[in-house]
């Protein structure tokens, strides 16, 4: 089903918009993207180096969820800092170019 176009305009603002001006908010973490379902939640692409580069690829970490699985609709997407030790590659990083 094609998402509506004001509907995705927004997504697309508010998926990826930090307004704090930061690149790097907790230097040395690993930004990945996440997806939450519930209290469930996984990191979906990453690691990244700066947050940036993170925002940049909730969109299309979305778009591929919502492909593999019809359920992702519901879900939120966002990003998250992890402790420089984390560095488990994101769950779709296959299937998204970076």
């Amino acid at each position: 089903m094609k998402e509506n176009p004001v509907v995705a305009s927004v997504r697309e603002s508010v998926d990826t918009q930090c307004d704090c001006g930061e690149v790097d908010h907790h230097p040395g973490a690993n930004y990945y993207v996440t997806v939450i379902d519930g209290t469930r939640w996984r990191c979906l692409a990453g690691p990244f180096a700066n947050h940036r580069d993170a925002l940049r690829m909730v969109g299309p970490a979305r778009d591929k969820a919502q492909e593999l699985d019809e359920r992702a609709a519901f879900y939120a997407f966002g990003t998250t800092a992890m402790a420089q030790s984390y560095t488990k590659p994101g769950l779709l990083n296959q299937h998204l170019d970076n």
